[in-house]
């Protein structure tokens, strides 16, 4: 399929602690060798659900996306001029200061990064009532 894509695997490219020699037994380049080769990646196709969300309450957080086991991916966008306080975890616990900071005019945050896929609720706020903002989860 067009959307492949091939990765050169070699024993230096593979993702091992320092003290990999140690921890297989001696056996390290026995597996890198099996290991390397070419690798096809290819992306895992997803619906997405963008909902538009508005805040009813400035300064008071308000859950946007309820947590999900299944959920491959998110992404928040502040459509406000305000900043917008992301929160991943109950929102009974959320705060300003543990939270993200999301831009106004566009800013954007995921829940994905290095192989990892938030699955919390999604909980936002911003100084103003009546701000508005964009979650597509999927």
């Amino acid at each position: 399929a067009s959307n492949q894509s091939a990765l050169a695997v070699t024993a230096a490219s593979l993702p091992l602690p320092g003290n990999a020699a140690q921890e297989t037994g001696g056996n390290l380049a026995t597996i890198a060798s099996a290991l390397a080769g070419t690798l096809t990646v290819t992306p895992e196709g997803v619906t997405s659900t963008p909902t538009g969300f508005t805040i009813t309450t400035g300064g008071t957080f308000q859950s946007v996306a309820a947590a999900s086991a299944s959920r491959d991916g998110c992404l928040v966008q502040n459509t406000s001029v305000h900043v917008m306080y992301v929160f991943f975890g109950a929102t009974i616990s959320a705060t300003t200061a543990n939270s993200f900071q999301v831009a106004g005019n566009g800013g954007t945050l995921g829940c994905y990064g290095g192989g990892i896929v938030l699955q919390d609720n999604i909980a936002v706020t911003t100084s103003t009532t009546a701000d508005t903002g964009v979650v597509n989860v999927n």
